[in-house]
């Protein structure tokens, strides 16, 4: 039987090419590859978040290249007007 965590890395490769595929979508994807075995929605719901999850684990990263992107922005056009707001967490945080 398949579980969330195994069609997650199936799926992986279509999310990165798209990640606003439709969940019924990739049923149907699956429905399709593994002969008829279609797993449930919130099974594939729950694989989609995990496989977004893979795409971008580090954030701290991410959020570097954003105040990269931002400030590219403002050098191409200085007209342009950014505004974002940054809320500290303790590494405890689990909320």
């Amino acid at each position: 039987m398949m579980n969330c965590n195994f069609i997650a890395s199936d799926i992986l490769k279509k999310l990165c090419e798209d990640h606003t595929t439709l969940i019924k979508h990739l049923r149907s994807m699956i429905e399709s590859k593994y002969n008829g075995h279609m797993p449930s929605y919130y099974e594939v719901w729950d694989a989609k978040q995990k496989a977004i999850g893979k795409m971008f684990e580090n954030w701290e990263e991410f959020y570097r290249m954003l105040q990269k992107l931002l400030m590219a922005y403002i050098n191409q056009d200085p007209n342009t007007q950014v505004f974002y707001h940054t809320t500290p967490t303790s590494e405890d945080d689990t909320d």
